[in-house]
């Protein structure tokens, strides 16, 4: 690493372009391909850098909404999967006879931490599937279809119908969760110019964080209310991310785009 050049963008950005096109000839050199002699590189305003009114153009905004929104769903259904889990697998997720129910702390059996290790499990898969799926069959195609069947995963667990079954169901919610969000992390950077790259993943990504909060605080007010409150959120935000998928329309597989 320490031998390794600055970026080119960063040459550039720090006033440095004679090193920018010398990391642009090194780099055409390790890929065997050679630069025009005479290149010459154009040096952004510091405006045009990172720009959020860029990021929300009119040629941006589309994508960046519908992505930002898509983000927030998916992340919500995950953390709240992360304090949900648990509870249903040590309390159920039948409707509680009463409106509110004691909190009582109780440690998970050996059976119910292997049960919560094939769950994550299935996320780590689906992380990896993601990845292969969008490369086979393109973004938005591996996208809807994920999201679809996630929204499919979710609706069973309205019947709760065993704790075996349950692990299954709560394993596929995950995989297919896992498939979004590897999707859309894919399609960030090829969606973006350079110029408000940082800016839209850093916007996205915090979209995801406000979801994540969210998700988190639905569980811990609405479980000990009623369980289905929670899966009823969590088949909302499931709709809202099938939704999303269908706004953005944008197939970034082999997409060509503009740096500028």
């Amino acid at each position: 690493v320490l031998f390794l050049p600055d970026s080119p963008r960063y040459n550039l950005v720090s006033g440095q372009p004679e090193k920018a096109i010398d990391t642009f000839r090194f780099l055409a050199k390790c890929n065997k391909k050679s630069l025009p002699l005479r290149l010459k590189l154009r040096q952004l305003s510091v405006e045009d850098l990172g720009s959020h009114a860029m990021l929300l153009s009119k040629e941006h905004k589309r994508s960046a909404i519908s992505l930002s929104l898509l983000m927030a769903a998916n992340v919500f259904i995950g953390f709240a999967f992360i304090l949900f889990q648990p509870l249903i697998l040590m309390n159920g997720c039948e409707r509680h006879p009463s409106p509110i129910v004691p909190y009582t702390c109780k440690l998970l059996t050996n059976k119910q931490l292997f049960q919560l290790t094939i769950t994550n499990l299935a996320l780590c898969v689906g992380n990896i599937t993601g990845s292969i799926t969008s490369h086979l069959f393109g973004r938005l195609t591996s996208l809807r279809l994920s999201n679809f069947l996630l929204l499919v995963s979710i609706t069973p667990m309205f019947a709760c119908v065993s704790k075996n079954f349950l692990t299954l169901n709560m394993a596929a919610i995950e995989f297919f969760g896992g498939i979004v969000n590897s999707i859309v992390w894919i399609i960030m950077p090829e969606i973006f110019p350079t110029t408000i790259r940082s800016t839209a993943c850093g916007f996205i990504s915090g979209c995801g964080k406000i979801g994540g909060v969210l998700g988190s605080g639905a569980v811990a007010v609405f479980y000990y209310i009623d369980p289905v409150i929670v899966v009823a959120l969590l088949l909302a935000a499931g709709l809202v991310e099938l939704a999303m998928s269908f706004v953005f329309k944008k197939e970034t597989k082999h997409f060509v785009m503009k740096d500028c």
